[in-house]
């Protein structure tokens, strides 16, 4: 896993073992919140889940790279008003 950081909040960039494509996704330690993640499909563009539904699809033509979709992804949790729950304190 490749790690990066946006606004403060770091990501992951990991390969699906099974479709060979990039996925993204938020990292929160000792957090029990769904956060939205990305994955990028064989044709190119990303789609966006949050608890295991698909939410939205940023189209190829954008060419988005994976600190782009981060900052999208950070953009959907604020816009749900996702907030840390449970965990280690």
């Amino acid at each position: 896993m490749t790690t990066f950081t946006v606004d403060r909040q770091r990501f992951g960039i990991e390969t699906d073992p099974r479709t060979g494509t990039p996925y993204v996704h938020s990292i929160h330690p000792y957090d029990e919140t769904e956060y939205h993640w990305a994955r990028k499909s064989p044709a190119g563009m990303w789609k966006v889940y949050r608890r295991g539904k698909l939410i939205t699809i940023f189209g190829k033509s954008l060419n988005l790279e994976p600190e782009q979709v981060a900052a999208r992804l950070l953009n959907l949790d604020r816009q749900a008003h996702l907030t840390r729950t449970g965990g280690i304190w």
